[in-house]
């Protein structure tokens, strides 16, 4: 049940505030979102209610009163203004296009109802969760349930995150019954120019249903056939369980289909009003049942009657794709700039060296820990690895043989990061240091710079001196006398510029509390950072800012700079955004899911998300991958190829794709 206030909400007290009480609590507290089941969320259907008492507001004054360290008090507080200055800023400047009731959803608490707010935030940036609904008359609020975006039309598109921006969303609310009209607040500043009055009633929305109409079977691998209503998103791992008598099935693979199980283009929906999907999973006992909101029985099996054409393409084979399972291995991959050879790194195995069409050419001796980083010398000749071990190695290709291996001390951790520089002079590698006591007291903290292919030392950069903290992102110019460094300690956020061989820091960016989660040099020195608040921030090469733009909602998270100086970037909000020369971002491609890697090979963009992988030619989508589970885990790209490794995890049918352009 919605608590009732008599007074409104203080502004410090939404989101933050509320995460700072359950941190102090040392526990997590969970906000059911009530209408997932309504709208076909990811989310799981909501549990039975809980007593008034364990809503939000309760939580927050039952939390403990135990400090948090000053720090984080104090990054709270900053990012608490922030929000407030905004919401501030926004007071007055949002219509509600109508307010309807809504008689499907969950069952509701006694005396109230489900209210449906279509509304328009227009180029108005803000993060829905923070949203509530007040009735002016009665002076109640309301936590927001569920949010769907909208079309101009009214109908659900794609929706990354939770923050708006330029689109019309579709709000609901679980307030008294006995409200009649509605405003929106955000962190206690009301939107609304004015209170909307709420209607009997309006569009309907279907619930979503999932069905299984479909049972192919031979041996342990069986194939379902889905049927969804009105879903958002295919049945994946997470959100469907394939019981039986004794565990869970492991999900393989899944594409949409026809309902004769045909091959269906395009290969990912967003919103679905109708779809099917075929899914492969590998079970050690026939599935009888599944699961998504309610237990669902499973037609016996019959037979093995799947398209040939469908089962290569649920492998990840087709006319233009080659597959190549690495079972529970998942490899680095490096593809050569003409894409003429492929390496493939298993861990603890050789580096398979294979063409465009899985046919291998030859291998490289190595058994040694597992190759986290993975790539070719811009001429191709030659190709380096960094292990988690901390050893740099380099091999010739002609003769696989070993050129060049250095020890780096202390090694790399999983969250190292490897950059080649664009003549492949240069290779930076972060890894930790060593305290002078002997404590370890950084995750990542440490950058050498080692020249190709003989490995010498150019140069060291220790980062967060005396501190715990890590490295965000860096990047390093052609010449190797520049490298740029985004980290975070327990206190800041930082850009750096440091000059090579010495290490000196030459130009400091910016220090705050806002994280710079990726950093990217382009061919005139310009210093490119994007935010976790979705910020890409220019700098020219002497360190003064340019220009700074709300580029993504949700946060930057990968940069990638063509030889002409211009670049793209990819965010949370899914999108990747084409930065011409005019310095005005074009959307190039939208994702499901936050963007996870771009590369520029020629003419191509290619982008990776853990829904699926695309593939673009000057803007103009011409592939999209996906199937695996899990999503890919490395990629390479070059002119007219791309190679994916993917993860399918649980079933062990982790594979390498190979795409080439026909």
């Amino acid at each position: 049940m919605v608590p009732e206030v008599s007074d409104p909400e203080p502004a410090t007290t939404p989101t933050i505030a509320r995460s700072l009480a359950a941190v102090r609590s040392n526990s997590l507290v969970i906000v059911t979102v009530v209408i997932a089941a309504m709208f076909g969320c990811k989310s799981r259907p909501a549990p039975e209610r809980q007593d008034p008492a364990a809503a939000p507001g309760a939580a927050s004054t039952a939390a403990s009163n135990e400090p948090l360290p000053r720090e984080i008090e104090a990054d709270v507080a900053k990012l608490a203004a922030a929000e407030q200055a905004t919401a501030k800023q926004a007071k007055g400047t949002v219509s509600i296009a109508r307010a309807w009731r809504s008689e499907t959803g969950p069952r509701v608490a006694a005396g109230h109802a489900w209210v449906l707010v279509e509304v328009d935030f227009g180029a108005l940036r803000i993060d829905t969760d923070d949203l509530e609904l007040h009735d002016p008359d009665r002076n109640v609020t309301a936590p927001i349930g569920d949010v769907r975006r909208l079309d101009a039309a009214g109908n659900p598109v794609v929706f990354s995150g939770a923050h708006s921006n330029e689109a019309h969303y579709l709000l609901a609310f679980e307030i008294e019954a006995a409200t009649r009209r509605v405003s929106l607040r955000y962190w206690g500043e009301t939107l609304t120019s004015a209170p909307a009055e709420i209607a009997a009633s309006g569009p309907v929305f279907a619930e979503p249903r999932r069905d299984v109409i479909g049972h192919f079977a031979k041996g342990e691998r069986h194939i379902l056939l889905f049927e969804d209503h009105n879903q958002e998103g295919a049945p994946g791992d997470t959100t469907t369980h394939v019981g039986f008598d004794g565990g869970e099935c492991l999900m393989r693979g899944i594409l949409p289909v026809s309902a004769k199980l045909g091959v269906v283009d395009p290969s990912v929906e967003s919103i679905i009003s109708h779809a099917f999907y075929a899914a492969d999973y590998t079970c050690a006992k026939p599935p009888t049942k599944f699961e998504w909101g309610a237990v669902k029985p499973i037609p016996a099996a019959a037979g093995f009657a799947v398209p040939a054409a469908t089962l290569d393409a649920l492998e990840g084979r087709g006319a233009d794709l080659v597959s190549i399972p690495t079972g529970e291995e998942s490899p680095a991959v490096a593809v050569r700039t003409n894409g003429s050879m492929i390496a493939i790194a298993l861990a603890q195995n050789d580096i398979q060296l294979v063409d465009a069409s899985g046919k291998e050419l030859g291998r490289i001796a190595y058994k040694g820990p597992e190759l986290t980083r993975l790539g070719f010398t811009p001429d191709g000749a030659k190709v380096w690895g960094v292990e988690d071990s901390g050893d740099v190695t380099v091999w010739d290709v002609a003769s696989t043989k070993v050129i060049a291996s250095r020890r780096l001390t202390p090694e790399p951790d999983m969250y190292g990061r490897a950059k080649l520089s664009s003549d492949g002079r240069w290779l930076a590698v972060d890894h930790p240091w060593i305290a002078p006591d002997g404590t370890s007291v950084a995750w990542s903290g440490q950058i050498t710079v080692l020249s190709m292919p003989d490995l010498a030392v150019k140069g060291s950069v220790k980062i967060v001196d005396g501190d715990t903290g890590s490295i965000s992102d860096l990047a390093l110019s052609a010449d190797g006398r520049r490298l740029v460094v985004c980290a975070t300690t327990s206190t800041e956020s930082m850009v750096r510029v440091y000059g090579l061989p010495a290490g000196a820091q030459q130009v400091a960016l910016r220090s705050t509390t806002s994280r710079a989660q990726t950093c990217a040099l382009a061919p005139d020195g310009r210093i490119l950072v994007g935010t976790e608040e979705g910020e890409l921030e220019i700098y020219d090469r002497g360190g003064k800012r340019s220009s700074v733009t709300a580029a993504h909602a949700g946060g930057v998270g990968v940069l990638a700079v063509r030889p002409n100086g211009t670049f793209l970037s990819g965010g949370n909000d899914g999108r990747i955004l084409d930065w011409g020369r005019s310095g005005k971002p074009v959307v190039l491609f939208q994702h499901k899911y936050p963007v996870g890697d771009i590369q520029v090979a020629g003419d191509y963009v290619v982008s990776t998300s853990s829904d699926d992988t695309a593939v673009l030619v000057t803007g103009k989508l011409v592939k999209r991958l996906s199937g695996a589970p899990s999503g890919p885990h490395d990629m390479a790209a070059a002119s007219g190829m791309v190679v994916v490794a993917e993860l399918a995890i649980q079933a062990k049918a982790n594979r390498v794709r190979i795409w080439r352009r026909p």
